[in-house]
């Protein structure tokens, strides 16, 4: 496990973090720059995994999570699933 994966499970360890979706790495970084455009802090775990493994990851084998805040979770859903409901994920 790279030291900076390392580094985001102590933070989700540590605070109150909720995954909101878990995908390819490209999913996840479209979905992380949504969140965060809305203002909402992310934290991306496996992500290097993801890139190790290429572009079309398995999930069941390494997926890539997107994790928020306990306090952001309910309008981070919101924006997931309108990004869902839209047609944009890959």
């Amino acid at each position: 496990m790279k030291k900076d994966d390392l580094f985001i499970r102590e933070i989700i360890n540590s605070m109150e973090l909720v995954e909101i979706f878990e995908g390819n790495l490209i999913e996840c970084h479209l979905i992380k720059n949504l969140l965060e455009n809305e203002g909402i802090d992310t934290y991306l775990q496996n992500e290097y995994m993801g890139a190790k493994s290429g572009i079309m990851i398995n999930s069941m084998v390494c997926g890539v999570k997107v994790f928020v805040s306990l306090k952001d979770y309910d309008f981070a859903r919101k924006v997931v699933r309108k990004f869902i409901d839209n047609g944009k994920s890959l």
